[in-house]
């Protein structure tokens, strides 16, 4: 039986519900309550992250127009200052008692340069609304990540990425910034001007102040065309790195408990043609997790419905302008760790992940994600002169999330992983000196730019002071 993708998981619902109803009686979904982590006294509009993981109760809250008011409100306000974005991080970067400074207003594509294909843009401009503004004034980012809620400040101050081993985080293509120092002072920054204060800004986790305005480096816009399979996850191991050859952005995921695999590739294109699949993404997801509900305490049997319905090899085809195609709707909520490790030792740590997202200990059915990025010169990049095969392993928002992702960090350390700084992570700064040949030169310039640690919340001072 040969059955796309999307038929696949429409079925495996149903046969799964079939399976169930003739195999359980009372099996329920049982929720493993996940405590969101509260900082402040609660009182008044909380301010949440996007799984609900990070709730905060700050006595202050402001929305500056522009980068004057910016300053304005940083150089009168005491306290702990962190900026916030659109809050799809996972770790605690944003929450602090004192005062939450939202970018949302410095939005826009503020002026760009149609012979350098740069464009300066407003640091809290969403990446999803970005494409459409870049493309009317012919330029388009040269890659972009599956996700495209985040503001742009958030983004590169995280270095978010998407996939392709010839193309970085978004953070590699920033040409130059202007950032509020911890005084209110305004500085300018790129490659030749303060270029110290470059190299470390790029990658910040907005330690170093409020970045208020971004140049990147575009290109042209372009078309993409994706396609997406299904395939034995030993067959797809096997011809990654072939995959990654053969297509612009090549990533790809393994379905916990079945042995399988589903590989996404884009190619560019210069066909015309839209092509667009209906998005069951999410559906897809919720179906995997009515598979555990049901079969949850049979593992084999988990995996042997799921498998039962997997598809063929035939793909499945989307095609249009490269900022439509990367993004996928992500409504189901989940908290996530990620960690980057040599590129080498790419496949090595995959097999070891994948057997603990299979043992019964761990309650997991979200699949975990495969994702290439090459290497950079920023200083807290974790792609800092490695070329990179990162590892994103997922948990559901209701069920708590430290169990795996504790064991997971284990292994990612034994590979030299570095994490995502925006996702989940235990590690201090004791570990990121190790980590990271230019930890002391980047805070050098943190203590230049923020003195008193006006941009460091408990999460902060634990990463960057220790």
């Amino acid at each position: 039986m040969k059955l796309n993708r999307r038929q696949f998981f429409k079925l495996a619902g149903t046969g799964t519900a079939a399976i169930s109803a003739t195999t359980l009686t009372g099996c329920s979904d049982e929720k493993s309550s996940m405590i969101p982590q509260v900082t402040g006294t609660p009182k008044g509009i909380p301010w949440k992250n996007w799984s609900g993981s990070q709730i905060a109760y700050p006595e202050r809250r402001f929305a500056p127009a522009s980068t004057e008011e910016v300053q304005e409100i940083i150089t009168a306000t005491k306290g702990t200052v962190r900026a916030v974005g659109s809050g799809h991080s996972f770790s605690s970067l944003v929450p602090n008692e004192d005062t939450i400074l939202s970018l949302s207003r410095l939005s826009g594509v503020l002026s760009h340069n149609p012979d350098e294909l740069t464009a300066v843009i407003g640091s809290g401009s969403r990446l999803g609304a970005l494409g459409q503004m870049l493309y009317d004034n012919g330029q388009s980012l040269i890659n972009m990540p599956d996700i495209d809620k985040q503001s742009l400040a958030g983004a590169i101050s995280t270095s978010t990425h998407g996939t392709g081993q010839n193309y970085g985080s978004l953070s590699s293509y920033v040409t130059g910034l202007k950032i509020v120092k911890a005084n209110g002072e305004l500085v300018e920054c790129n490659k030749n001007k303060n270029p110290e204060l470059f190299q470390a800004a790029r990658v910040s986790l907005g330690s170093l102040g409020i970045i208020t305005e971004i140049e990147m480096q575009n290109q042209t816009p372009f078309r993409l065309q994706n396609e997406s399979w299904a395939e034995p996850m030993e067959d797809l191991i096997e011809k990654a790195e072939a995959y990654k050859e053969e297509y612009r952005n090549f990533e790809f995921y393994y379905i916990p408990h079945t042995g399988y695999g589903i590989g996404y590739g884009n190619r560019e294109t210069n066909d015309t043609n839209v092509v667009h699949q209906t998005d069951t993404s999410n559906e897809d997801v919720m179906t995997l997790k009515a598979v555990n509900n049901y079969l949850g305490w049979s593992r084999t049997l988990q995996g042997q419905a799921i498998s039962f319905f997997m598809p063929g090899s035939e793909k499945v085809i989307s095609r249009d302008l490269s900022w439509k195609m990367y993004s996928a709707q992500r409504n189901v909520r989940f908290n996530e760790m990620e960690f980057h490790v040599p590129i080498e030792n790419g496949i090595a740590c995959l097999r070891e992940i994948m057997r603990l997202v299979d043992t019964d200990s761990q309650n997991i059915w979200f699949p975990v994600e495969f994702r290439y990025v090459k290497k950079d010169d920023i200083w807290l990049s974790p792609f800092y002169q490695r070329d990179t095969f990162s590892i994103a392993v997922h948990q559901y928002h209701e069920n708590d999330f430290h169990p795996l992702h504790k064991e997971a960090q284990e292994i990612f350390k034994r590979h030299n992983g570095r994490p995502h700084w925006g996702k989940n992570h235990y590690l201090k700064a004791e570990s990121f000196k190790h980590l990271y040949p230019k930890w002391n030169d980047f805070q050098e310039v943190r203590r230049e730019m923020d003195p008193d640690g006006k941009f460091l919340n408990q999460h902060l001072k634990d990463v960057m002071v220790g």
